[in-house]
């Protein structure tokens, strides 16, 4: 079995190489992104980040939150986001500022933001960000690339068959999967880079409004209320003496009719 094996070997020289690559190289960008990252652990990069919360007391939301559209403007800056909330007891305007981070600008806008408007609070943070491990993810999958790249042209010198085929497919397969990996650490080093190329300011206008315990209008309602109250009672009363006199004059008429009758069988019975 051990001859057959290996005069297979000796006549597919080239499957066997790239078959061997497929299994090994794997372990080997594995490997290589261990030590590496241990390597240059002492040498890792980093870029630097400017970010900063202000909360501000306002008497008018609208107004202030264009007014600090126009400073941040004034410092070569501009508003990225800008959210609004309004309910019955307070309106809120939520401000994503975003301005150059190198130079004075940023601390030239959290000063003047501090003097313009009544700051409740503000917090300011400047960190790190290490992107030595998209650096070196991004270089491993490079190397990745181009030793498949390596390799779709050993299979491409084989002879037609549905082995080559088949090769040609994983091959690419890998590739794709490889590229989908290094755009997304792309766009994470796109990302961390933006950060630090602009300062972000994060600003929340506040404006309490008074409760209303009573309506503006409280007395006039008061008023119209009572003097619909004093009609009804008046015409209630008005109808109850119409009534009254209606009935009073109705007994005024059968009283002496009532007499008459009386009086009459009262007779009848005397002398008839």
């Amino acid at each position: 079995m051990l001859d057959n094996v290996s005069s297979w070997v000796r006549d597919n020289k080239i499957l066997t190489a790239v078959l061997f690559f497929l299994i090994l190289l794997p372990v080997l960008l594995f490997s290589y992104a261990i030590l590496g990252t241990q390597a240059d652990s002492a040498q890792s990069s980093f870029v630097e980040v400017k970010e900063g919360n202000i909360e501000i007391n306002s008497d008018d939301a609208d107004g202030d939150a264009e007014r600090v559209e126009g400073l941040v403007e004034n410092y070569n800056g501009y508003v990225e986001q800008n959210r609004k909330t309004d309910t019955s007891y307070h309106t809120e305007i939520d401000m994503t500022l975003r301005l150059p981070s190198q130079g004075e600008n940023y601390s030239a806008l959290i000063k003047s933001l501090r003097n313009e408007f009544r700051v409740a609070s503000y917090e300011v943070q400047n960190y790190r960000l290490s992107t030595q491990q998209e650096q070196d993810e991004i270089s491993i999958l490079n190397t990745a690339l181009s030793d498949y790249d390596a390799i779709r042209g050993d299979i491409r010198q084989m002879q037609t068959s549905p082995e080559k085929m088949d090769l040609l497919m994983e091959v690419t397969e890998k590739q794709l999967e490889i590229q989908d990996k290094k755009k997304r650490y792309e766009r994470d080093l796109s990302e961390k880079q933006r950060r630090s190329d602009e300062a972000t300011l994060h600003v929340t206008i506040k404006e309490d409004k008074a409760v209303e315990i009573l309506p503006d209008n409280i007395g006039n309602r008061f008023r119209e209320s009572l003097q619909d109250t004093i009609d009804a009672l008046v015409g209630m009363a008005v109808g109850l003496v119409t009534d009254g006199v209606t009935l009073f004059f109705r007994v005024v008429q059968i009283i002496p009719v009532a007499v008459a009758y009386r009086l009459g069988t009262t007779l009848y019975r005397q002398y008839w």
